[in-house]
């Protein structure tokens, strides 16, 4: 996790709301943008799920955790958005699956069997509409 998120708060000491733009902002009670690390816990107090939170929004790493603690699954999110790594484990721990996203759009993906070996891969041709939003969002925005 970010050492910038400081605060720690459990999701039930939080709120979500919607923004004029449609994005769910986690809040304070108050309605004022949470920015810190955000869990959710088992009653045992194990931790399920982890996030990063700027100004209401994810923003950093998601790690959710099998109830052995094993990592389930790891993402990367930025301004509210998926952008990065989206890798998926299996029980035991061999990845599962890897997605890549840029501002929202998966531009590929790959996919292992428990063994570990490679069982699909595929990512967007130029020719796909979506790589053509995808040059347009990364003309457009530089974060």
């Amino acid at each position: 996790m970010n050492s910038l998120a400081t605060e720690k708060k459990n999701i039930f000491d939080l709120t979500y709301v919607v923004d004029a733009n449609g994005n769910d902002l986690v809040c304070y009670p108050d309605g004022s943008p949470y920015t810190g690390i955000v869990f959710e816990a088992l009653p045992s107090g194990a931790i399920t799920t982890e996030y990063e939170v700027k100004d209401g929004l994810k923003d950093g790493v998601e790690k959710e955790y099998y109830s052995e603690g094993h990592p389930e699954s790891i993402t990367h999110y930025r301004k509210g958005y998926l952008h990065g790594d989206v890798i998926y484990y299996y029980p035991e721990g061999n990845q599962k699956e890897k997605s890549v996203f840029e501002y929202g759009l998966r531009r590929e993906v790959s996919e292992w069997d428990e063994a570990g070996t490679l069982t699909r891969h595929s990512a967007i041709s130029e020719a796909d509409e979506n790589y053509k939003l995808l040059e347009k969002l990364r003309a457009k925005c530089r974060w």
